[in-house]
């Protein structure tokens, strides 16, 4: 009945949920009628914006040592890793000479014109080039004072590598407002500190219990900047132009710190009676802190910190194995978490918090032969559920419909 589905509920004072067409149904119509299809040249632009290259080389090499003392173990070691990078990619420029001829365009734009358009303003070419390296070192305390009880104290390095989107060269010139808007070929990677503990009981039935707390902080962070101008020169990296005009790039500013606490517990319950025995539970659960100091996440209303980072997150299942079953029951619970911070209230943009189900089944009526049942998201928990400030105004809201995939596995 209407009225029932999440798809009714989100569309509801709406006028109903509306008519999506098929791509293949569109694909189909586009083969079987050409001379009703017609290219959208102004659209179809993005094959200039959209020719990109990217060439990136990484030379790396490492140490490592391990010494064992009773019931102590110390790992240690270091890795260095050398970067160049090498893009080339779009200019979009509309110049006020450009602006002008269009403004005095009589009639309807014909194809030839939207293509000297299209090149005109999208047809410059830009390169650029990068290069940085980096060490990474770390040391891990391994501590077994007794069989099945195990502690671990790591400190390591770590890195996360600016993506491809924020060094390739594509550069957006406005000379109404006198800004570039350019990628950042130099970006250094993220470059984190980390401190892990851990303890672990291995339990003489098949199973461990765990504990643990970790604390990390990101330096070099990446974030925007609009603190720079180009200088006069024919050196000023623009053959001479655009002097005054305010660069919007990405640069590696502040940090951001992360520290949590975890646990984990799983067991295969081999004491019980008979066909009892193959059952099995298990459970995990992981907190998270964040704090920044970036231009990306500062001063905003939800604090400092981070969006993107999943605060409380947990799983829980039981599971069976024996008599040619494998069977599987998990709960995933991911709690409520910043996706996107602003300084203004109306824009901090949030994911509610869901639990999914999910159902996987296997029978082996041999080593060679078996058929499996899956069942995902059993209770159709929305996939994005994102709202800004308050949970009434949604931004996006997307449905994930249960998935149900079955069939017969087999080898040779």
């Amino acid at each position: 009945p209407r009225g029932t589905t999440d798809e009714d509920k989100y569309y509801k004072n709406r006028g109903g949920v509306p008519p999506w067409m098929t791509p293949f149904g569109v694909a189909r119509h586009q083969k079987l009628y050409p001379e009703l299809w017609k290219e959208d040249i102004a659209f179809t632009s993005g094959r200039l914006t959209s020719d990109q290259k990217m060439k990136e080389q990484v030379a790396a090499a490492y140490v490592m040592g391990n010494v064992k003392i009773g019931a102590v173990s110390v790992l240690g070691g270091v890795r260095m890793e050398d970067t160049r990078d090498e893009g080339e990619g779009p200019v979009s420029r509309l110049t006020p000479a450009e602006a002008a001829r269009r403004a005095a365009w009589v009639g309807p734009v014909t194809d030839v014109e939207q293509r000297r358009r299209n090149l005109e303003q999208f047809g410059t070419r830009a390169t650029n080039k990068g290069q940085y390296r980096f060490y990474l070192p770390g040391v891990h305390l391994k501590y077994e004072p007794i069989r099945g009880l195990v502690s671990r104290l790591s400190w390591s390095t770590g890195v996360g590598r600016p993506s491809f989107g924020s060094i390739l060269p594509n550069t957006t010139v406005n000379d109404t407002a006198q800004t570039l808007t350019i990628s950042n070929p130099n970006l250094k990677p993220q470059y984190s500190n980390n401190w892990d503990f851990t303890t672990e009981y291995y339990f003489k039935s098949q199973g461990m219990i765990s504990i643990g707390a970790f604390h990390k902080k990101i330096s070099d962070y990446i974030g925007t900047d609009n603190s720079q101008y180009v200088v006069a020169g024919q050196d000023n990296g623009f053959d001479g132009q655009f002097v005054g005009y305010n660069i919007l790039t990405s640069a590696n500013s502040g940090y951001a710190k992360i520290k949590g606490l975890e646990a984990s517990y799983q067991q295969q319950l081999a004491f019980l009676p008979g066909w009892s025995k193959g059952l099995g539970v298990y459970a995990n659960f992981t907190k998270l802190q964040t704090e920044g100091d970036s231009s990306d996440f500062t001063n905003g209303p939800s604090g400092r910190a981070i969006a993107g980072f999943l605060d409380t997150t947990g799983n829980v299942g039981i599971s069976y194995r024996g008599q040619g079953f494998d069977l599987q029951l998990q709960a995933v619970y991911r709690g409520k978490y910043l996706t996107s911070n602003s300084t203004n209230a109306a824009l901090v943009t949030y994911q509610a918090a869901k639990t999914t189900w999910s159902w996987k089944s296997r029978y082996n009526f041999s080593k060679n032969l078996g058929v499996f049942f899956d069942v995902e998201n059993l209770f159709e928990v929305p996939l994005d559920n994102l709202y800004a400030l308050y949970p009434e105004r949604y931004t996006t809201y997307r449905v994930f419909h249960a998935k149900i995939t079955g069939g017969v596995t087999g080898r040779f």
